[in-house]
């Protein structure tokens, strides 16, 4: 038996078989702060899967490994879980206390009231001349409410649009707020009679030099479209922004005129005053033939924000380059190159370019990567894999796998303590040992024991520029999830669109061989899954909270299953742009 094998199996009978003592309870753990629910799963493993388990009175049966999942109504404030064990040697018991945070009081009737802790802006605020001030407060229901600013002469009016919340806007001027100064509020009766508060966050308009920043080098750094929405754009270290102003911790970038994005303000430097904002000018493009990839490098003046997005057929990619203005009058195209057939570009909107990359057909993109070069911007293009007719399409193919998770993170933790670290290791080094018998070469991210941070795994990745790349997951429930609202089982995850089709095809094998719940093929905003140079697909495989999951990903046969169905899906993906090569 391998090592890694044996070590899995250890673990999974040391954290259940050899349970030291009668009751554990994995989640929530002693003293958890809850959100406002109703109810709450309790999650842990008994010594005696035959013996009696209630929890606060309700009978719950645990499984034949002695981990059980029960879902427990609560209260507000502090909630004891007592979970009570019927052993032949007499009772025993273990009391879980945590606390349930209250839902938020509905707003009563009565005479004027502001909750200032509920009041919006609740952080600190810079806006810039011409932007909307949206002021929001709750209080008792039923009033006139208004808002001014620290400069501006008058009141201005607020909506109760629900009972309650009262909301207002305000398209700011340079003289509202000459020093950061919160909103101030007024809630009054028909009479006259009212109270005042004012906001927890000040609000600042800026004037005077622009704001220059760079993406910081140490660290990836997502950009979102709005303060805790989905991700806009990746920027590489050392790309320029002009910001326009914040909200607490988040900055604002001016990407375009009418075109922001958001940023942590750590993960930028900011650059001294007087920095010119960005400003670039397309100089030249040039197309570079290689070996397995092709090249176009794009002369600008400055590292600018830009947004790649592939073609719907992926036989083009486009750049959009912000805050660039066109100045080229050449393209130098390589005589060697099979698979650029032209680079166009034009203006876009609000002082952009946008450069097409249009590929020869039937030639598709197998994947690309972007990285600041002396001179510009360069392009890499994969190129698909040139793959024999016959014999195994993996023959000679590199796979990167990523067993999700480490030591110093383990992940998901199943009922009687089997860490996902542990499970996606042991599927990795199945699929590993599948993959070789076929002829292929197969790095993994990491080893047994070892970390590795999501950048790093992202770096081996492109340090060894494979032909495909697997991160393999197992999933658990968040914490207000019902467990039993609905079959949970398998999922497949993918972010570009030249990687759909190898999640499809790994979705279709494991519908056919893995006898779990399906939950659907998806996009998903998720670090791995973002790896563009290669089809890149992130695996969740199965439930660690459930207990008769967990035992499946325990067992090397399950464990076999489930590196065969991503077998099946990689070769199936294969065999796709084999024939696309060799049409009959």
């Amino acid at each position: 038996m391998a090592p890694w094998l044996a070590a899995v199996l250890w673990a999974a009978c040391a954290a259940g078989a050899a349970q030291a003592d009668p009751i554990v309870v994995r989640f929530p753990e002693e003293g958890a702060s809850l959100p406002a629910l109703t109810s709450v799963y309790v999650l842990g493993s008994v010594s005696d899967p035959k013996a009696a388990l209630s929890i606060n009175g309700a009978p719950v049966r645990p499984h034949r490994t002695g981990g059980f999942l029960a879902y427990v109504p609560v209260s507000t404030g502090s909630f004891a879980l007592e979970c009570r064990l019927e052993l032949a040697g007499g009772t025993t018991t273990l009391t879980r206390t945590v606390n349930v945070a209250a839902k938020p009081a509905p707003p009563l009737p009565g005479p004027p009231l502001i909750e200032s802790r509920a009041a919006e802006p609740a952080a600190d605020l810079e806006l810039l001349p011409g932007d909307w001030l949206t002021p929001l407060f709750r209080g008792a229901p039923g009033h006139a409410a208004e808002f001014r600013t620290r400069r501006r002469g008058g009141r201005f009016p607020m909506a109760e649009t629900s009972p309650g919340l009262y909301e207002g806007a305000l398209q700011v001027r340079e003289d509202d707020f000459p020093e950061p100064a919160p909103v101030e509020f007024r809630l009054a009766e028909a009479g006259g009679r009212g109270v005042s508060a004012a906001s927890p966050g000040r609000v600042a308009v800026l004037t005077g030099a622009p704001v220059v920043a760079a993406a910081r080098s140490d660290e990836p750094i997502n950009v979102r479209s709005a303060p805790g929405a989905g991700y806009l754009l990746f920027p590489l270290p050392g790309t320029r922004f002009l910001t326009a102003g914040r909200s607490g911790r988040q900055v604002r970038l001016s990407l375009a005129p009418g075109f922001d994005g958001w940023v942590e303000a750590e993960k930028l430097e900011f650059l001294p005053a007087g920095t010119p904002p960005p400003a670039a000018r397309l100089e030249s493009a040039r197309v570079v033939a290689g070996s397995g990839a092709s090249q176009v490098r794009l002369g600008l003046t400055e590292k600018v924000p830009f947004i790649v997005e592939p073609g719907a057929d992926l036989d083009a990619l486009t750049v959009r380059l912000f805050r660039t203005a066109a100045d080229a009058d050449w393209v130098v195209y390589d005589s060697s190159e099979t698979l650029v057939r032209e680079v166009r570009w034009r203006a876009g909107e609000g002082g952009s370019v946008e450069v097409t990359v249009f590929l020869k057909d039937p030639r598709r993109l197998w994947g690309w990567g972007a990285s600041w070069d002396e001179g510009g911007l360069r392009l890499e293009l994969r190129h698909p894999p040139r793959l024999g007719r016959t014999g195994s399409v993996f023959a000679g193919r590199s796979v990167v796998l990523d067993p999700g998770h480490g030591p110093s993170s383990p992940g998901a933790v199943g009922p009687t303590g089997v860490t996902e670290t542990d499970v996606n290791f042991a599927v990795a080094k199945q699929l590993e040992r599948m993959l070789a018998a076929e002829g292929a070469s197969v790095r993994l991210t990491r080893q047994r024991g070892s970390d590795a941070s999501l950048a790093e795994r992202a770096r081996v990745v492109r340090g060894e520029r494979p032909d495909l790349f697997l991160s393999i997951h197992n999933n658990n429930l968040n914490e207000a999830a019902n467990p039993f609202s609905y079959p949970h089982g398998f999922s497949v995850f993918f972010y570009h669109p030249h990687s759909m089709d190898l999640a499809r095809r790994i979705h279709a094998s494991f519908k056919r061989s893995i006898d779990l719940a399906d939950e659907k093929l998806r996009f998903g905003d998720l670090f791995m899954a973002r790896v563009s140079e290669v089809p890149s697909v992130l695996v969740e495989g199965a439930y660690m909270t459930y207990p008769e999951q967990e035992e499946l990903l325990t067992s090397p046969r399950f464990q076999r299953r489930m590196a065969a169905a991503m077998l099946e899906g990689m070769r199936s993906f294969l065999q796709a742009e084999r024939r696309r090569q060799f049409p009959r």
